[in-house]
């Protein structure tokens, strides 16, 4: 919905603007045509993501 305040795509690439603005170490993936929670891309991008959240973190 074009009303400025519907727009999810929007309000992360806004979220991902102030983020980097403030310096935060932050991770932005857009699936183009993706669902929510569409389980492909779940099943494509998550690893990474899970990958890039943990490093540096000592392993037990």
């Amino acid at each position: 919905m074009a009303d400025g305040m519907h727009d999810r795509v929007l309000a992360a690439e806004l979220m991902a603007k102030v983020m980097a603005d403030k310096g935060y170490h932050y991770q932005f993936v857009f699936a183009r045509n993706a669902k929510h929670v569409d389980r492909p891309t779940v099943a494509q991008t998550l690893p990474s993501a899970l990958e890039w959240l943990w490093k540096g973190y000592p392993i037990p």
